[in-house]
């Protein structure tokens, strides 16, 4: 089984070209944090749109938050911040 976790910048990029498809040949699951998926819904409605009805994405809650706090120090965007964590 394949799978990716990814921040917000790829998949905003994918999602205006439209080729989020691309993906589905490559991965059975993407996995992004809570926070990637706020991020991507406040852009403009086709993104939105793009990303809410691909099916490959699934949300997924960070778990190990002492990474996430050491990872917060060096005041990455909170999105990248829990796609690494």
């Amino acid at each position: 089984m394949k799978i990716i976790i990814s921040d917000t910048t790829a998949l905003i990029t994918f999602a205006k070209s439209d080729i989020l498809s691309l993906l589905d040949n490559l991965f059975e699951t993407i996995y992004i944090p809570k926070a990637v998926h706020d991020e991507l819904i406040v852009k403009d409605d086709i993104v939105k749109y793009r990303i809410d009805t691909f099916d490959k994405i699934s949300i997924k809650e960070v778990s190990n938050y002492a990474i996430l706090e050491n990872i917060q120090k060096f005041k990455i965007d909170i999105g990248e911040t829990e796609a690494i964590s």
